[in-house]
């Protein structure tokens, strides 16, 4: 893994260029067929079965569910035992549910996906930053990587309201930054591989820092969200902090 640094206004932002290179001796092989999933029911009658299997130590979940409620979003994993949190409409403010809250509850608006990039406090209120659609960019060390196609805020300003108007403008300048954070290019993840180490460092570093939360495993120097997910720290919500980079991914086969 190389890695550069391009330089903004005001700072150094570390850009990454990861290349893997893999063998393929079944070139010619035709790529096996999957069948394709089938789409996630728009209606909350039925809350969706949890995977059997706990998730790998370290890992975060993949299967994530959007319950959006009239006073709040609900975030549950589907995969790591169904534990979610809510985050309420009114002022951003953030609580942690256990599987049986956060399954609950059916007057909502249901849809899937696939990580929580992070939040960020406002005059208003928080916004919620969540990936709503990926592409699969290849594996490292045996781990799929994502490119993140496509983000959305979750706006959690209702207090807008009572903002003076100088706020107001403020919150609206604010609001047009964070829709152009909604369509950053470049952005890969991993949701049980630390991208931030070479293999040189990573070959250094005790076998058992596997075992941690994969934030912890990270160096924050080259994490693109790492100011976003302070709050999901504090509230011990360690299966749905994925570490971003920003830069290029390039696979090479060879025979």
């Amino acid at each position: 893994m190389d890695q550069w640094y391009t330089r903004s206004a005001t700072q150094y932002t570390p850009y990454f260029s990861l290349r893997i290179r893999a063998t393929n001796p079944d070139r010619n092989k035709a790529p096996p067929h999957h069948a394709a999933r089938p789409p996630m029911a728009t209606d909350a009658d039925e809350a969706p079965l949890l995977a059997e299997e706990p998730l790998p130590p370290g890992a975060c979940s993949r299967e994530l569910e959007l319950r959006e409620f009239r006073d709040r979003y609900v975030i549950r994993s589907l995969d790591g035992g169904g534990r979610g949190f809510a985050v309420a409409r009114s002022d951003g403010s953030l609580r942690t549910l256990s599987p049986e809250e956060a399954a609950a509850g059916s007057d909502c608006k249901v849809s899937k996906v696939y990580g929580v990039v992070g939040t960020i406090k406002l005059l208003a209120g928080s916004y919620v930053l969540v990936i709503t659609s990926r592409k699969d960019a290849g594996s490292y060390q045996g781990s799929p990587v994502y490119h993140a196609n496509s983000m959305k805020f979750l706006c959690c300003n209702e207090a807008i309201k009572d903002l003076t108007s100088q706020e107001k403008r403020d919150e609206e300048y604010f609001m047009s930054l964070l829709r152009i954070a909604e369509s950053t290019c470049g952005l890969y993840y991993s949701y049980d591989r630390d991208l931030t180490l070479n293999l040189q460092r990573a070959s250094k570093l005790a076998a058992g820092r596997i075992h941690k939360p994969l934030w912890k495993q990270a160096d924050p120097r080259f994490i693109w969200n790492k100011n976003l997910f302070e709050e999901l720290i504090e509230a011990k919500l360690d299966e749905f902090i994925i570490p971003m980079i920003q830069g290029n991914i390039q696979i090479l086969k060879i025979s």
